[in-house]
């Protein structure tokens, strides 16, 4: 469209010189047209605003009024456009509620024709009790003027023509001309949005009942560690009401809390932090307890990708933690019982033959010497014979004390039957070492024993293998051993025996 210049006033003030030039001209010319020509007044009066009138017709038609019927036209076509194609509804109604316009949106959404409610009052578009009350609240607003739907956003419903009822958002405006009003709806089916809305609060609702009702602790807080909400077990826990928390802060609360550095970690780094089973000291109405808790501590991001708060989950553990606690001493004391003589508390003929293996493997691997002794004890049937079982098994835990405390920490020693015990000596310089804590323990168990409050005395016959003299593996190391102690036997008791040193021999 072409645009023009020349505003409105300037047109009129153009116009209106031109009359006023075209009247002067008329007013000059018109006595020297009529000298000599008979005439009336009437005919003056009549001829003067004729010819005005066809002078300026034409400048009114082509200057004035032609552009200003295009503009209509224009406006017109364009207004019209814009409500015929508009997404939204729009209806226009008189001041008794008649409607005057109805374009397409208002026809699929309401399911009329235009023409069929073009002419009736809008309240057929209303259900009840909107639809009675209609006019009266038009006629209160012409009493009043007391807008209460004008000029602004309102949520109501509207009634298909299959009686269908659904929600809408309203919109509706008044444009006065002198003192008639029209008004123009513009309406929204916000039957999608309300949907939507529905489900989302049946989603927050639901999401609200597993949050109150986890069985776990949480809590929801924000970068700075203030709850922002927890759930009822949280709260129950400390003996609280869930309300109670919101906006405090979790260490102002909880000053002795020991994890705040891993609370500004997972801030921090962004990177969730776990702990297993953690004991933690709490006060009730019984005193204090310790219980165990599984914790997790996850960030959650913003949309900046930024920790923004954070979510603290807790799970009490404790029967687990005490059920595993006990399972594990459980299986500690019956791996103990597995390996150990139940008598003396030494390891028994199990773990023996395993230590021996590694005490090999290891000697093997590093070119070192290591001995293994057979120890039987000399006259103890006698005095189990003499004084009992329970002085025989009183003394053989005195003889485990005397072996255990005469050889190194690094050293075995084990009960593998009887009176028979073992000890097994690693990383040893030389035979001569090893012929010397021979010759120790033969002299420490020959020292009395004081038995059930009688003094008992017994001594000990010792066979020694020595790898790799005497043998190279374990097998032949227990053969060798085992065989030298029945040697020691023979050969008077109290003494020791070894194949690598066939000629030494103690009678100590």
């Amino acid at each position: 469209m072409k645009h023009n210049n020349h505003s409105p006033l300037h047109l009129f003030i153009g116009i209106l010189l031109i009359i006023a030039t075209a009247e002067a001209a008329i007013m000059f010319l018109l006595p020297l047209m009529l000298s000599g020509t008979p005439h009336s007044l009437l005919t003056e009066i009549l001829l003067d605003p004729l010819l005005l009138s066809l002078v300026c017709a034409p400048l009114l038609w082509f200057w004035f009024f032609r552009p200003l019927s295009r503009a209509y036209e224009t406006a017109y076509a364009e207004s019209h456009a814009i409500i015929e194609y508009a997404g939204e509804a729009i209806i226009s109604i008189d001041e008794q509620g008649i409607i005057t316009s109805f374009n397409p949106s208002a026809e699929n959404i309401f399911g009329y024709p235009r023409e069929s409610v073009v002419g009736k009052n809008v309240s057929m578009l209303m259900p009840e009790p909107y639809r009675s009350q209609h006019d009266e609240h038009l006629q209160r607003y012409f009493r009043t003027h007391i807008a209460r739907v004008i000029g602004q956003k309102r949520q109501l419903e509207g009634q298909r023509a299959n009686g269908e009822i659904f929600p809408l958002e309203l919109a509706v405006s008044e444009i006065r001309r002198g003192r008639r009003s029209t008004f123009t709806a513009v309406l929204h089916d916000i039957s999608a949005y309300k949907q939507v809305e529905a489900q989302l609060s049946q989603a927050n609702n639901l999401l609200e009942q597993i949050f109150s009702n986890l069985p776990g602790l949480v809590a929801y807080m924000d970068a700075n560690f203030n709850y922002i909400r927890v759930n009822t077990a949280y709260a129950e826990t400390h003996q609280r009401t869930p309300d109670y928390f919101i906006g405090k802060n979790h260490f102002g609360l909880f000053p002795d809390a020991e994890d705040l550095e891993t609370f500004r970690q997972v801030r921090n780094s962004g990177e969730p932090y776990f702990a297993h089973a953690k004991p933690l000291e709490s006060i009730d109405r019984s005193g204090r307890e310790t219980r165990y808790w599984d914790c997790a501590l996850y960030p959650i991001l913003n949309d900046q990708g930024e920790v923004g708060n954070l979510l603290l989950t807790m799970s009490d553990v404790t029967d687990r933690a005490i059920a595993d606690k006990e399972r594990r001493e459980a299986t500690q004391k019956l791996q103990y019982m597995v390996h150990h003589d139940t008598l003396t508390g030494l390891p028994n003929r199990l773990l023996f033959y395993d230590r021996l293996e590694q005490a090999v493997h290891l000697a093997k691997r590093n070119n070192q010497t290591m001995c293994l002794f057979f120890v039987d004890l000399d006259l103890f049937k006698q005095v189990n014979d003499r004084l009992g079982h329970a002085a025989g098994d009183e003394l053989l835990c005195q003889v485990s004390v005397r072996l255990t405390e005469t050889v190194r920490d690094s050293d075995s020693v084990a009960r593998i039957a009887g009176d028979e015990f073992t000890v097994i000596l690693q990383q040893v310089r030389d035979c001569e070492s090893a012929i010397q804590v021979a010759e120790k323990i033969i002299a420490r168990l020959r020292e009395p024993f004081t038995v059930l409050g009688n003094r008992v005395e017994i001594g000990a016959s010792i066979g020694i293998a020595v790898y790799p003299l005497d043998a190279s593996n374990m097998d032949d190391m227990v053969k060798v051993a085992d065989s030298a102690m029945y040697e020691a036997k023979r050969a008077g008791r109290n003494t020791w025996a070894c194949s690598a040193f066939p000629n030494r021999s103690s009678d100590i």
